[in-house]
């Protein structure tokens, strides 16, 4: 590990300052995007350089982190759109980004505020990577 957690990682408070600021969608996507970025930024100095986390990366996660981290974040979604079709309501119709086909974009716009209130163990691999629950060179690669 490279070095604690900062209090808010880079640019999170210039993104929140200028959100109320944003007259167009397009505007409110790219401070989600940079937030995002200087979220994982943060976690990558809090995992060992051996698990290869650059980043976030999808479609295919190229390294152990990554691939942890879609599979819990399929896992929540997969509850929100339970949950959210059991309250009555369509997961399929989001407010923010684009519609896709079979995508429920309403689905992780429910999960994001409840997250630190899930286990650990399906939002984060971050325990299983500092505790040594896994490691790089387990046969899942």
């Amino acid at each position: 590990m490279t070095s604690p957690l900062p209090r808010l990682p880079t640019g999170w408070k210039a993104s929140l300052d200028a959100l109320g600021q944003c007259p167009f969608l397009e505007e409110i996507l790219g401070l989600e995007g940079s937030a995002a970025r200087g979220y994982f930024q943060a976690v990558r100095g809090l995992i060992d350089p051996v698990w290869g986390f650059e980043g976030r990366q999808r479609r295919p996660p190229p390294d152990p982190v990554n691939a942890m981290l879609s599979y819990g974040y399929t896992l929540l979604v997969h509850e929100a759109v339970a949950a959210l079709e059991t309250a009555g309501l369509d997961p399929m119709l989001g407010y923010l980004h684009r519609h896709r086909r079979g995508w429920p974009a309403l689905a992780p716009y429910s999960v994001a505020p409840s997250q630190p209130k899930t286990p650990r163990s399906s939002r984060s691999p971050l325990p299983q990577v500092n505790t040594c629950a896994v490691h790089p060179s387990d046969p899942s690669r």
